[in-house]
This record gives C-alpha cells, structure tokens and sequence, in this order.
C-alpha cells in the first residue's frame, strides 16, 4: 500500500427525531442509566454510531471491492474515522419511564419484570466529525460510493441508534452537512490551516460536490411500512408518575412535553392481539410472531 493520496472529510450535526437510549447499564436509581461524559452530559460513542450505520448499509445495500478498506475487516484496520459526537452549547432533556414485561397467555405483568430507564429526549444536535483516508493504490471512486450512501442515509433518517430501536427510539437524522477534500500532497497546507482552524479559514475552496458521486446498488427491499393518522375511540391514559407533589398521582405520558404514545406500548399492544388472532386460527402465535417483534429469552 502506498502513500496516503486524499482526506475527505464530513462535518455536520446528527439529531435524534426520536427519543434514544444509549446506557451504561444499570445505575444507582435507574435500571439503565444513560451514557454521560465527565460532565454529566450524554454523548453517543463512535463505536455505536458507526456500529449502526454499518449494519443498516449492510443489511440495505450490496457490498462493493472496498467494503473491507472503509469498514475494516480481520485483516485490515477500519480507513473511516469517527471521533465520540458530543453536544456543543445545548442543554438535552432526559427522562425517565418505567417499562414491564407481559405474559401474553395470563394478559398481566411477569412477575420481577418490572424496570425503568434513562433516555433522552429528541432534538439534541450532536458535533458529527467524520474522515476517510484514501491510500494511493486504492480506489477512491468505489471508497466514495461508499460514503455518499451513509451520508444520504443519515439525511434520510434512516439509521437507528441505541437500545429499543425497534420500538421507535434512537431515529438520527443529519443536517447542516459540509464535505471538504484534500488531495497530497498539493493540499497539505490548506489540510493543516483547516484542522488548526476547526475549519472556520477554508471557506468553500476545499468543499466537495458530493451529488455528482454515485452511492452503492441497493438489495431489494422488505420493508413494510404504514404512514396513517389514528383517532381515539375512548379515553387513554399511558401512566407516568408525577414528581410534582401538587399534581395527580398519574398523568399521561409525556415526551419533550408533549402528549405521546411510546413505541413500546404500542409495539406491545399490537403483538399481543395478533398472537391472539393467531392462536384462535390454530397457530401458534408466540412463535410465528418471534421474528417480526423479536423475543428475548426469560
């Protein structure tokens, strides 16, 4: 491998459309607590991001010859570059709900499955600071293809990161994107002035045209999707414990302030009447409903 031929770099802020829990496990009140800088302020770690959006390029996409150049493999270190994204100037709102495990036969709570978590609340612009190295005797068309889909994915808000992902939390989305290249070694000073500058003195003379790059071949799709507005038939209280002493013992649930339904009570609901619809037609709901909904072992 020869010597390092061009930097691209990408710059933005990725916020979560939906409320996320990345957790460090169970802490001193909560069953899972949320992952917090020295500082007590949430941050999402480079591992977990790229984690998540190699999986969901994988699963969506056909690999191209530098899939194992960018994401690395047994035999060759990673080239794509993620720092921890961090907030800057912004004060998150975190939360916390209690969660219960049902017994779908009995159709009451399991017995010690009762537990609560951290998360935070949707909004929070976190510092995305991302660069792939291209070395000399690789392709950089294919390496491009590559990055150009992640960064239209994340614009779509397609990636999910975190716990709970199937149930509505972690949705990310990019904004505010700038991509800046950097081909040595013409470029080695202006690279440098740009790091040195947090790449305030560049201005738009390194900026990349990135909408004339084309992304990778896409693998037939198995997503199902329903996009639709629901109306209540009757009333509805999804409880959530007042911390106001002056308040009612329960109110509704509430995200960012705002009345919600969590994904994880409607995900719940919706699974235990189609197992009922399927066992009533002779089948055995728990198990043909195992893949769609997942299932964790008591």
């Amino acid at each position: 491998m020869s010597g390092l031929r061009s930097i691209v770099i990408v710059k933005g802020k990725l916020k979560n459309i939906s409320p996320f829990i990345i957790g460090k496990g169970k802490g001193d009140y909560r069953d899972i607590e949320i992952l917090k800088d020295e500082k007590g302020v949430p941050y999402i770690p480079a591992s977990s991001f790229v984690g998540a959006l190699k999986h969901h390029i994988e699963e969506n996409y056909r690999k191209n010859s530098s899939w194992g150049y960018f994401w690395g493999n047994e035999n060759t270190q990673s080239h794509f570059i993620e720092s921890d994204l961090r907030l800057k100037n912004h004060k998150p709102s975190i939360s916390f709900r209690d969660g219960v495990a049902i017994d779908n036969k009995r159709g009451i709570a399991r017995e010690k499955a009762k537990f609560n978590y951290e998360l935070v609340e949707e909004e929070c612009p976190f510092e995305l600071n991302a660069e792939i190295k291209v070395m000399g005797d690789q392709n950089k068309d294919e390496i491009l293809k590559i990055l150009k889909t992640c960064i239209e994915e994340l614009k779509d808000g397609n990636i999910f990161i975190g716990a709970m992902t199937s149930k509505g939390f972690g949705r990310f989305k990019l904004e505010d994107e700038e991509i800046f290249a950097f081909d040595f070694p013409k470029d080695g000073r202006a690279y440098l002035l740009a790091v040195d500058s947090n790449f305030e003195k560049l201005g738009e003379s390194k900026k990349y045209p990135f909408p004339s790059v084309e992304g990778l071949e896409l693998r037939t799709k198995k997503d199902f999707t329903i996009d639709a507005i629901f109306s209540l038939k009757s009333s509805l209280i999804i409880s959530s414990y007042a911390t106001n002493p002056e308040e009612p013992d329960k109110v509704h649930i509430k995200s960012d302030g705002k009345n919600a339904i969590p994904g994880t009570s409607l995900k719940g609901a919706i699974r235990s009447r189609a197992e009922k619809i399927i066992n009533t037609l002779g089948g055995n709901g728990e198990e043909l409903l195992k893949k769609t909904f997942g299932w964790a072992d008591p």
